[in-house]
């Protein structure tokens, strides 16, 4: 539980998000493999745009190990951070029973001192009483 450090949880929080939107920016603006195989098969088979295609495939397929990569950090930093949130919440119920515990204690403090308030306030009250007789016995 003393692991625990919150900044933590919010920085690779912080980061799964960069990276999200980082990603979702290139999937919207690569267009991946999305040409018919038969139309490719044909544009290799022309040995004029053969080599052009060739090298457009090798591209998106750069594109998408790079996209991969990519990919499978998010999935770590996300993995990381449900692991960093289930410690917290651990260690927030166990905050929150030892602030429950201190807040009882302090409760019984409280009443303690207020009950030992009465006692002396009775006290010094049967005292003055004690006096004020003790002065009219004397008078006598």
């Amino acid at each position: 539980m003393s692991s625990f450090n919150p900044l933590h949880l919010i920085s690779k929080t912080k980061q799964a998000f960069r990276l999200k939107s980082h990603l979702g920016v290139t999937f919207r603006t690569k267009q991946y493999a999305n040409a018919d195989i038969e139309a490719i098969k044909n544009s290799i088979k022309d040995r004029n745009h053969g080599l052009e295609v060739i090298q457009e495939l090798s591209q998106l397929l750069e594109q998408c190990k790079a996209s991969e990569s990519k990919i499978l950090a998010e999935v770590e930093e996300r993995r990381k951070i449900v692991e960093n949130a289930e410690v917290g919440l651990i260690f927030y119920e166990n905050i929150r029973g030892e602030s429950i515990i201190v807040n009882s204690a302090y409760k019984n403090f409280t009443t303690r001192i207020l009950s030992a308030k009465e006692k002396v306030e009775e006290k010094l009250h049967d005292f003055d009483r004690k006096d004020r007789l003790d002065i009219q016995f004397c008078k006598f």
